[in-house]
């Protein structure tokens, strides 16, 4: 169940990355909600030194999205135990080096990668979540690798390739 949660959560990331939404909330106010318990997804909208006070709240807490923050940052938010989602603005090699930190607390949105990179994140324990960017194949192959690591987005397939994706036991988003 935790892993199912951390890509609900790493989708709403996503999600709200691409549409640049922000709630405008102090920091002293989203630490309030960490103290209450409650999940946080925060952006560069907040300073590290910030997002480094929220994960020594409750780092379990906290979801960051890289985007907007240099490798040394995210690689800062990490040793705090935060949960980080990055993409294709840093490089393949930076992502290893996160992956490298503590591969469980890295999610990387696949789109823009070259396949045997997306391999790559898997076999160093990353989770990645990939969409129509990637053929079929390429999808069944990163299943092959680890299919507990990837969640793949159907919007664009077919439904016999997002039969055969669960068939090889990853998880899909459906959106209608």
């Amino acid at each position: 169940m935790y892993g199912m949660n951390k890509i609900i959560t790493s989708l709403f990331l996503l999600l709200m990355s691409l549409k640049c939404l922000s709630q405008g909330f102090a920091a002293y106010e989203v630490k309030s909600f960490i103290d209450k318990g409650a999940e946080v997804v925060v952006d560069n909208s907040f300073a590290p030194y910030e997002i480094k006070s929220f994960a020594s709240k409750n780092a379990s807490l906290v979801t960051v999205i890289g985007k907007g923050f240099a490798a040394y940052e995210v690689k800062s938010f990490i040793d705090k135990g935060a949960e980080v989602v990055v993409d294709n603005s840093f490089a393949a090699y930076e992502i290893k080096s996160f992956a490298s930190k503590n591969a469980s607390l890295v999610t990387i949105i696949g789109e823009g990668f070259a396949a045997y990179e997306v391999k790559s994140f898997i076999d160093n324990g990353a989770e990645v979540v990939v969409d129509n960017s990637f053929a079929a194949y390429e999808i069944k192959s990163f299943a092959s690798k680890n299919a507990s690591l990837v969640t793949v987005i159907g919007e664009g397939f077919e439904a016999y390739e997002i039969k055969s994706f669960i068939d090889n036991g990853v998880i899909i988003i459906i959106n209608d």
